[in-house]
């Protein structure tokens, strides 16, 4: 069932407006500390300084930030989207295993979709986010994508992250996956109106005289939050103007104005004035909240950034150190022997060279044992974040050290990947299998018109009836434990156990191997591998039949029905088997009419 739309009366759209505007306030002003972090954790992740002082340099702690999260999302990635397709739908209702074309056409659709919404680098942006946030906040709105003008008009689920300084919840959530409302800020062009109103020209879904309102409205001038403006200024832009745009909020909750505590609403609110969409949302919210490392009393999950701070400015501390000692060590470095005095005022230096003064001076310079032990420091402190983030040498493609052994580099290893298979396993239930469910929910509600899918190969038509099919999603993530090798030789092993033993050796039960090569030709990545197995023909059982007396020579391994007929008198023994009269044999042929006609 498709939303209920809404129109707000004046006196209720204020109220509307008021209760929106309120909760994104008090949300920015409670996490004004965190808002920073993030801010500072993104340039960090970029290779800037926090404070961009002048002549500032970029922090040496930020490559191992980057490549920590680089490393473990990769992982992590393959694991959620390795198998192709990355999941399976299973029928929940009668109809679909009344009609099993119903599933196929889902799933297809739902592959479509997922390909044209580039489904793979929505993902690998939204882990990026996470693990250096500690959460991801991701839109999934359902919207019309340019087509060719041969084609006709897609529309389709998006999967876009959103930057967190961007986004609102309700910080009373235990988890903020849980969130009772959520509300999503950006800064737009005025033409996405336009669009809106060519897309929806009936208005069925967009209010036009809102639309058509903010239009006209030629003075405003879109306001973004403190943190919007210090990552911009970051960026490089000047200021956070933003002439002939437009301010866009998507929220999606409860509202208390409303007077209906069980209904959730999903408004969207343009330049803090203009309601152009309001509906009573019905099914799962299109905003797919994630977060790891979290504890009991923090809501919000913990990213590297935040859990590892100190440990990144120890690094940072450490490296300046050592750059300079180096520097001094490159300098012709000199002390004074007594007390400076006016004639000293001269006392000068440079790079590289001599001090000169009217005193005597004795040359200094850095022990080079305490170079040594700075950078074996440093070095110590960097092997201790890469451990602790999950990201060691062998997972980042780094040879390890001289001091390390096979066993300890394959113990490494094998924690880190575990440690990330579990990760993947907790995060595929929000961002992939939810995901799915909202692409086939707006299937549901808003395909209203047959269209065309691409199905093996062949344009197959598809009705919206094909798509209003409740099913499970099972996503196929592929852990430490389903590896591909381990997973092949496993099948493998089971393929050979069950043709070593003849169907009926359960009493009772007869031995089908059939799922288990199919799912082995699947593994592999066979071309076309379900149309590698096809049922079996007459023109299949008699070249089965001419093999097998061509290869025994004899009639023994011939079918039952076979050897019976060789006991005929006069039969002629052939290499299709025995016939009672060969081609061009009149005689016999006749005789053997004859013979059949009595019979």
């Amino acid at each position: 069932m498709a939303n209920k739309l809404i129109s707000p009366s004046a006196e209720k759209a204020a109220k509307i407006r008021e209760e929106i505007l309120s909760k994104i306030h008090h949300y920015e002003s409670r996490m004004g500390y965190r808002l920073q972090r993030w801010v500072e954790a993104a340039e960090m992740y970029q290779g800037r300084t926090a404070t961009h002082k002048e002549n500032s340099k970029a922090s040496p702690n930020s490559a191992e930030l980057f490549k920590a999260i680089r490393a473990r999302r990769d992982m992590i990635l393959r694991m959620l989207l390795g198998q192709k397709p990355c999941f399976e739908l299973e029928c929940m209702d009668i109809i679909g295993y009344d009609e099993p074309a119903k599933i196929l056409k889902a799933e297809h659709y739902v592959n479509n979709q997922l390909e044209m919404a580039r489904f793979d680098k929505g993902m690998a942006r939204a882990i990026d986010q996470l693990l250096l946030y500690g959460s991801v906040a991701v839109h999934e709105s359902y919207e019309p994508l340019r087509q060719s003008f041969l084609g006709q008009k897609h529309y389709v689920t998006t999967f876009r992250p959103q930057s967190l300084i961007n986004c609102a919840f309700a910080l009373d959530a235990y988890d903020i996956e849980e969130s009772g409302w959520v509300a999503i800020s950006d800064i737009q062009a005025k033409n996405e109106l336009f669009k809106l109103k060519a897309h929806d020209p009936k208005g069925e879904v967009y209010n036009i005289g809102q639309i058509d309102k903010n239009l006209s409205q030629s003075d405003y001038c879109p306001e973004v939050n403190t943190w919007v403006n210090q990552r911009m200024a970051y960026a490089g832009y000047m200021d956070g103007k933003f002439e002939n745009g437009m301010e866009r909020v998507f929220y999606y909750g409860p509202l208390d104005c409303m007077n209906n505590r069980t209904a959730e609403y999903a408004v969207e609110l343009t330049n803090r004035e203009f309601i152009i969409r309001m509906e009573e949302y019905e099914g799962i919210r299109p905003v797919r909240i994630a977060t790891v490392n979290t504890i009991d009393v923090e809501p919000l999950g913990n990213g590297l950034y935040d859990t590892f701070a100190p440990l990144l400015k120890k690094i940072d501390d450490t490296e300046s150190a050592l750059v300079n000692q180096i520097e001094l060590a490159g300098l012709s470095m000199f002390r004074m022997q007594k007390d400076l005095t006016d004639e000293d005022a001269e006392f000068t230096m440079r790079q590289f060279g001599i001090a000169r003064t009217s005193n005597p001076l004795e040359p200094i310079g850095p022990n080079p044992a305490n170079i040594q032990a700075v950078a074996g420091y440093g070095a110590d402190q960097v092997q201790k974040f890469r451990q602790a983030a999950g990201a060691p040498d062998t997972l980042q493609a780094i040879v390890s050290g001289e001091q390390a052994t096979a066993t300890a580099t394959s113990l490494a290893m094998n924690e880190a990947v575990r440690s990330l298979s579990v990760q993947a396993q907790l995060l595929s239930p929000v961002l992939l299998a939810d995901h799915i469910r909202v692409v086939l929910q707006n299937a549901q509600k808003y395909v209203t018109q047959p269209f065309v899918m691409n199905i093996k190969g062949v344009p197959v038509e598809t009705m919206p009836s094909d798509l209003m099919i409740d099913v499970n999603v099972r996503v196929k993530t592929t852990t430490d434990q389903d590896f591909r090798p381990a997973k092949l030789q496993r099948l493998r092993e089971g393929i050979q156990l069950m043709a070593m033993f003849p169907p009926n050796a359960i009493p009772g039960k007869k031995m089908n191997p059939g799922p288990a090569i199919e799912e082995y030709l699947k593994i592999l990545d066979v071309p076309k591998y379900n149309e590698t197995v096809q049922d079996i023909t007459e023109e299949d059982m008699l070249q089965s039949a001419v093999a097998a007396q061509m290869g025994m020579g004899g009639a023994g391994s011939m079918p039952p029905q076979i050897q019976e007929s060789e006991q005929e008198e006069g039969a002629i023994n052939t290499p299709v088997g025995p016939v009672l009269a060969a081609p061009g044999d009149a005689k016999r042929t006749s005789q053997a009419i004859d013979s059949a006609q009595v019979q």
